[in-house]
């Protein structure tokens, strides 16, 4: 097998067993997502140690190419890649916050977003798999939230009881409905089954959690991932307009503030929010008057800048560290340095995802679309977000030529054959 993990004396047969087997898809998708049984010191032993043995994998797996080929399938990401971790090492070094913790994180996410550029490339499968994970916990979620509600939700700050479902907290819910939504329309996309299914109930499913959620940015991501993908304008999504949009409403939302002015009712009346967003406005302040005077290195990752500089009243119960926008809290922990090439490495991808053109790739998109809104107020970009990665990695993988789309076109009955077998499958996902 050209492209495995195994050693050359494993049969070819056995070799795929052990790479495609729905155990380890299973494994490496419980990796990959937070849970809020992490909370437990076995649960997170054992993820941890999952997430290890993944990018173990993926370092064997870069090492093998360098030798065999000179270089990898995608030079040009490792190249950055490794420019981030060298940066997420010297800003902790020269800040003297570099912990354990940190280097396991860049470790990982290095070595496992390799790992998945393999796994992926070699079977579909990885994605029908990733695909009915997500089903399964979400109408659970669901059934839960409905006829068992004190399994799967919680209490906001402000007293509100809210659905937390499995993921670790309402604001990380939104990320991945929106990697289950896209991801099962992905596997529409490939196999052309379920349409009312993938297109219409189950997208509701997951609107109907984030309402119940209490998560404002949810709302929002919601709401523009509806408009996007009903109107149909989600095909005209391109690295260009995206980058032009992300840079526009950033610039007007945390400079600007525009939101103050011309959304106050629908903030405050209609998500519920004050119109700091939570006290996001006055991070966001602080955060940027400290990027100016540490522009070029930041702070590290794991700094403690805002949780020092940040006022909170009596009654407000968390602690937070963190600068509740994706861009800049990778600004202030690791300056220009590091999120210059961090956007280049996601541009390059999603100017992949162009380039091969079809439906696959335009869902990624939207995906990415909407997982920009959520960083204009979350922690979007950290290196233990790994399932945004994951997309990210495993859509760069299968989708850099329109392949599939292409032979779907043209071919539609003989791509339905071939993709029946390269999945295994004799039937749709349900």
């Amino acid at each position: 097998m050209r492209n495995g993990l195994h050693g050359a004396n494993i049969p070819r047969r056995k070799a795929k067993s052990l790479t495609s087997s729905p155990i380890l898809y299973a494994l490496l998708f419980f990796a990959v997502t937070d849970n809020r049984y992490l909370s437990y010191t076995a649960v997170l032993a054992g993820v941890y140690a999952l997430r290890f043995l993944f990018a173990v994998c993926g370092y064997f797996i870069i090492f093998r190419s360098l030798k065999r080929y000179g270089k990898t399938e995608y030079p040009a990401v490792l190249i950055f890649q490794l420019i981030y971790f060298a940066v997420i090492v010297i800003s902790g070094a020269v800040n003297g916050n570099l912990s354990l913790g940190i280097l396991y994180s860049a470790f990982v996410w290095l070595g496992i977003t390799n790992y998945i550029v393999v796994l992926a490339k070699k079977d579909l499968r990885l994605f029908k798999s990733f695909d009915l994970f997500f089903q399964l916990l979400i109408l659970a979620t669901l059934f839960l939230a409905l006829f068992f509600p004190d399994a799967v939700t919680t209490y906001s700050y402000d007293g509100s009881r809210i659905i937390e479902g499995f993921f670790g907290g309402k604001n990380a819910l939104p990320m991945y409905l929106l990697a289950g939504i896209c991801l099962s329309l992905v596997v529409f996309e490939i196999e052309g089954k379920h349409r009312c299914w993938r297109t219409l109930f189950y997208p509701f499913i997951c609107m109907f959690l984030l309402y119940f959620s209490g998560c404002g940015t949810g709302l929002v991501t919601a709401a523009v991932f509806l408009f996007l993908y009903y109107t149909g304008i989600f095909r005209l999504i391109n690295a260009v307009n995206l980058s032009i949009a992300v840079v526009l409403v950033n610039i007007s939302v945390v400079f600007l503030r525009v939101q103050e002015r011309f959304l106050y009712s629908f903030i405050v009346y209609t998500l519920r929010r004050d119109i700091t967003l939570t006290y996001r406005t006055d991070i966001w302040k602080i955060a940027v008057d400290f990027f100016y005077r540490g522009w070029f290195l930041g702070y590290g990752l794991g700094n403690s800048v805002i949780q020092e500089q940040l006022r909170l009243p009596i009654w407000f119960r968390d602690t937070i560290n963190e600068a509740h926008n994706g861009f800049l809290d990778i600004a202030l922990g690791l300056g220009i340095a590091g999120l210059i090439p961090l956007l280049t490495l996601i541009f390059i991808v999603v100017r992949k995802y162009d380039r091969a053109g079809g439906g696959v790739t335009r869902v990624l998109k939207l995906y990415f679309a909407g997982y920009l809104v959520i960083a204009v107020t979350e922690n979007a970009f950290t290196l233990s977000r790994l399932t945004f990665w994951f997309m990210l990695f495993s859509g760069l993988a299968l989708f850099t030529n329109s392949k599939y789309d292409t032979e779907r076109k043209e071919k539609p009955a003989a791509f339905r054959l071939a993709l029946k077998r390269r999945l295994g499958a004799k039937g749709g996902l349900g």
